[in-house]
């Protein structure tokens, strides 16, 4: 009886380790639910959204290379699937806007490196990024290049009109 409830055990924390060391790539219902986070962050309007910009394919590439925010996009995404289904909806891409984004502003609220703060973090940190450095998101604000490397380098003037 030892020795099973000893095998069980060992088989219990190396399906965890597994799971932590290994973490499962990004299913597509993730994708679909990762996509309509993106469009809650960064929705199309008079500017650009994230959709316009391909942020989705970018961020989904940047986070799956390390096993740190690959795992926190799986159980991210999953994280906020179960929000929306116990708000009511169907899913996170079926909520209503103003659930997708009282779910996603308690994930900003959460607990320090907790996992919704992590990803949300993360994923709003590097979908930012991501876009802005798009010459559609950046074209649409007005400079005639890119933010980064260069930054504004008139801003000691005011705004031109």
């Amino acid at each position: 009886m030892q020795r099973a409830l000893a095998l069980l055990s060992l088989l219990i924390g190396g399906r965890i380790l597994w799971r932590v060391f290994f973490p499962a790539r990004l299913s597509p219902s993730g994708r679909k639910t990762l996509a309509a986070v993106l469009d809650t962050l960064i929705p199309d309007g008079d500017f650009p959204g994230a959709r316009r910009t391909g942020v989705l394919e970018r961020l989904v590439k940047e986070c799956e290379a390390t096993r740190q925010t690959r795992r926190a996009l799986v159980e991210g995404t999953d994280l906020v699937e179960a929000a929306a289904r116990r708000g009511g909806a169907t899913s996170f891409a079926a909520a209503s806007d103003s659930q997708r984004e009282a779910i996603l502003a308690e994930c900003a609220a959460a607990e320090n490196v907790s996992l919704p703060w992590f990803f949300f973090r993360t994923v709003r940190d590097r979908a930012m990024k991501l876009h802005y450095a798009h010459p559609l998101a950046w074209e649409a604000v007005g400079p005639d290049h890119p933010p980064q490397p260069l930054g504004y380098v008139d801003y000691w003037q005011p705004p031109h009109a």
